[in-house]
């Protein structure tokens, strides 16, 4: 929790505190559930993501969320007060609940049920997955009704009760006990957000930590989550899950700034804090990273699509400057002409963009459009300006990552390029090789040594 700056958990003088009496500082401050101050609905957010680092990170959560232990201190932080009822979540379940979140944002029921039957809301030995599979259907009913905000007074509760009936019929559904307090946790929370926002939607409260954890957890499980969440069942990226998941990623950096009063205006948030500390490390791990591999591999894509798009238009212009016309094959859009290796190499004279090369081209635009809101921004200019002032003290530790990275970046490219020269020569399919693993011919291959890091090389001077 301590990532978030803006909690408050009070000091525990242990030398008064017995097995049956918890003796903590005083906190002055009031019910969370009762304030009406305009920054209540943040705090409900914090709280929130609070639970969600406790439930996924250290799996050792606070199980007693009452109204009375959530206040608002006078400064304008969280304080969360007695620890005297906590639950433990294993390492299986905190993955399994980054998997069952991440599909529930998503609204994919099918993956939802697989997931519920993991965390263990259904006896090993009931275990069905005909069955499973049967009540996706109604799952689908109950969960879109009761994800879309609002709270019961937008549920048709009628429809909810006859689905559960019906997966009640073909299914046995049991509570974990583990759950039971994870449950209470959280539908304390729905309820003082509720109060603050009508239409208040719990998992679209999840969406900050989720974005944060997808990006910046390496291990095998949350790739595989990170890998799903941004393209689904496809091999392409799905531009409107990136624009989520970074919209996510920043109210997560929100939520760590420190908050302010009228008295106290509190500094302003540093242009790389530690959320994006860590996103920038891993960016740049000199040995690699899941999410390095992800970046470069679309950007390999977009640079080749864009790169055999200029030749198309080049070759277009000089055809159509021609003295002479020329034979349909050699002037059909969004082709050109492969001169020497053809006579040499290949029966093939023409190459022309491919459906991926469409794909990525329209991808790139997309995210184009995106970005370019932030381009027109009158801060930009200086918001570039702080960015680099505040990545300049990491360059000793980044370095090495950059190097490497660019030199990942130069042999997937060649790589690629020259699978796709052969495929224009002979009409076969080489890049899939490329696609099945990006990076693997760069994992493998270095243009120059890796750097040494600016810390290791003190220490070896020492």
């Amino acid at each position: 929790m301590k990532s978030i700056p803006n909690i408050k958990v009070p000091r525990v003088f242990m030398k008064y505190t017995s097995r049956k009496v918890l003796i903590t500082e005083w906190v002055e401050g009031e019910k969370l559930s009762e304030s009406r101050e305009g920054d209540l609905l943040l705090l409900v957010n914090t709280a929130l993501n609070c639970y969600l680092i406790q439930l996924l990170e250290s799996g050792f959560l606070h199980a007693d969320p009452h109204p009375g232990n959530l206040l608002r201190t006078t400064d304008g932080c969280l304080c969360v007060l007695d620890f005297g009822l906590m639950t433990e979540v294993t390492e299986e379940q905190r993955y399994t609940f980054i998997e069952y979140i991440s599909h529930l944002v998503n609204s994919d029921y099918e993956k939802v049920a697989d997931d519920l039957v993991r965390l263990g809301f259904v006896p090993p030995e009931l275990v069905d997955p005909v069955k499973t599979a049967e009540v996706v259907p109604q799952l689908s009913s109950v969960f879109s009704q009761l994800t879309q905000g609002g709270g019961a007074r937008k549920v048709n509760v009628q429809q909810v009760t006859d689905d559960l009936a019906k997966i009640s019929e073909d299914y046995v559904f049991v509570l974990p006990p583990y759950f039971a307090l994870i449950l209470k946790a959280f539908s304390v929370l729905e309820g003082i957000g509720l109060e603050a926002d009508p239409d208040y939607a719990i998992v679209n409260g999840c969406y900050p930590y989720l974005s944060k954890r997808l990006i910046t957890d390496d291990s095998l499980r949350t790739r595989a989550a990170l890998k799903y969440f941004l393209y689904g069942e496809s091999d392409r990226l799905d531009v409107k899950r990136v624009e989520d998941i970074l919209n996510g990623f920043e109210n997560f950096k929100k939520l760590t700034m420190v908050p302010t009063t009228a008295d106290d205006p509190g500094k302003p948030l540093p242009p790389v804090d530690p959320a994006a500390k860590e996103v920038l490390l891993l960016l740049f791990a000199p040995n690699g990273s899941f999410l390095q591999d992800l970046l470069l591999t679309e950007l390999v894509r977009a640079v080749d699509a864009l790169s055999r798009e200029a030749l198309a238009e080049l070759w277009a212009f000089f055809a159509s400057q021609a003295l002479f016309p020329l034979p349909a094959e050699l002037s059909a859009p969004k082709s050109w002409l492969i001169p020497l290796p053809s006579l040499f190499f290949g029966s093939r004279r023409i190459a022309s963009l491919s459906q991926d090369d469409e794909y990525s081209l329209d991808t790139v635009k997309r995210l184009w459009v995106l970005a370019e809101p932030q381009f027109r921004h009158t801060t930009f200019v200086s918001g570039i300006s702080e960015l680099v002032q505040g990545v300049i003290p990491m360059m000793p530790d980044l370095f090495p990552g950059i190097v490497m990275t660019a030199q990942r970046f130069i042999l997937m490219l060649l790589q690629r390029q020259a699978l796709r020269l052969a495929d224009d020569l002979d009409g076969k399919n080489s890049v899939a090789v490329w696609e099945r693993d990006p990076t693997a011919f760069a994992r493998h291959v270095r243009l120059f040594p890796l750097p040494m890091p600016q810390r290791d090389r003190n220490l070896k001077d020492s």
